[in-house]
């Protein structure tokens, strides 16, 4: 899936279904046609800052600011690299000399969890909301060859090193319509995730959004399993 495919689901979603809900979130709620229009706000102020091909680490939990910082992103030409906040500074250092990011956007967990990383920081919630003068985020990575990618998923590292995945085109668009297929979503359905956006299957719950009209439904992550029911039931 390329920035020009996503930018497609994202067009035809508010098309199809422009008032109806996208994304609720703890931080809010948006319609399809309010979340293209956030969305390619936010990817006009990343091209005016001109940093296509670079990396930004986003280190948070699951929201509506994450999920409209991912998509103006990745149609910005700024390749995101989703974080999980529950992992050891060790192995987020392995990754910032791997990926080489230009910034980081983050939330209070993002925060603490990216203290020791040298590279310029902002509020995640400040970003979405274009509060954020982008082109302030200039860190050491500037110049850097791009990778022309969706996303760069890292691993688990439960082999060792986690390991960046490039998401490109062909390979997510495949796995999108393949899931589409099999789990059949549909617009009057909606999709629980509380899977972080750092992981893949928690990530593609937004395209497959996107692709079916379901409304995805954000918990900030299942790290504590007595959430999932009041929001079951809430929704």
């Amino acid at each position: 899936m390329s920035a020009r495919a996503l930018r497609e689901l994202l067009s035809a979603a508010a098309g199809r279904w422009p008032e109806k809900t996208a994304i609720s979130a703890p931080d809010g709620k948006i319609s399809f046609s309010l979340l293209e229009k956030r969305a390619l706000a936010l990817e006009a102020a990343v091209r005016k800052a001109d940093f296509s091909g670079e990396r930004a680490l986003i280190c948070a939990k699951n929201s509506l600011s994450y999920a409209i910082s991912f998509l103006a992103l990745s149609l910005g030409g700024v390749v995101p690299v989703p974080i999980h906040t529950g992992w050891p500074t060790e192995r987020l250092l392995e990754v910032e000399k791997g990926a080489k990011p230009l910034f980081a956007l983050v939330d209070g967990a993002g925060e603490r969890v990216l203290g020791r990383l040298t590279i310029p920081k902002a509020v995640l919630g400040d970003f979405a909301a274009g509060r954020v003068d982008i082109s302030t985020l200039s860190g050491l990575a500037r110049g850097e060859n791009g990778l022309g990618a969706l996303a760069l998923i890292y691993t688990s590292a439960s082999s060792g090193s986690p390991k960046g995945v490039i998401i490109g085109e062909n390979p997510a668009l495949f796995a999108a319509d393949a899931i589409a297929a099999a789990l059949d979503y549909r617009p009057d359905d909606k999709v629980l995730c509380g899977l972080p956006f750092a992981f893949d299957y928690g990530l593609y719950q937004l395209f497959l959004t996107l692709k079916s009209g379901a409304e995805l439904v954000l918990l900030s992550d299942f790290s504590n399993p007595l959430d999932i029911l009041p929001s079951i039931s809430e929704e």
